[in-house]
């Protein structure tokens, strides 16, 4: 029992769902993501937690503050970023407010894509952290419709 337990927490802690990935170009993390958990059953669930990343080079994350009252976003992290090789992405951390630490030092994550690059994983050392961090990311992208209110329809 004990085993199987242990089995089942290593598999969650993966934090990367099956299936095929691809390497990582930085032409592809350009764009906005949003931040995932993982349930014990594997699904996942979408969080108010975004990060955008610019062709630039620059990125920002963002999140939405309380739980019962919307309130504004706000800009927690930002900084920059560059490609070191087909998997590892150095971010340079200009300024945040969530962990005054990490202001002005450099985090190297470890990237991998699905095939379909909806999927971005991130494994990473917080600077002056001993453990490992694992997140998934999926790309928000505007949906395709039939309509957009407001405009006549093609004939």
């Amino acid at each position: 029992m004990k085993k199987i337990l242990l089995c089942a927490l290593l598999a969650l802690g993966i934090g990367l769902p099956l299936g095929a990935q691809t390497k990582v170009k930085a032409t592809d993390l350009v764009g906005l993501w949003q931040m995932t958990i993982k349930d014990e059953f594997g699904g996942l669930h979408y969080i108010p937690i975004f990060k955008q990343m610019f062709a630039d080079g620059k990125y920002h994350t963002f999140h939405q503050p309380g739980k019962t009252q919307a309130k504004p976003f706000i800009i927690t992290n930002q900084g920059s970023y560059k490609l070191l090789n087909d998997s590892t992405i150095r971010e340079h951390i200009d300024a945040s407010i969530t962990d005054g630490a990490v202001i002005g030092k450099d985090n190297d994550l470890t990237y991998s894509m699905s095939e379909d690059k909806k999927y971005l994983y991130v494994s990473y050392f917080m600077p002056g952290d001993s453990r490992r961090w694992k997140e998934v990311w999926v790309r928000l992208e505007m949906p395709k419709v039939d309509h957009v209110p407001g405009t006549l329809p093609e004939l």
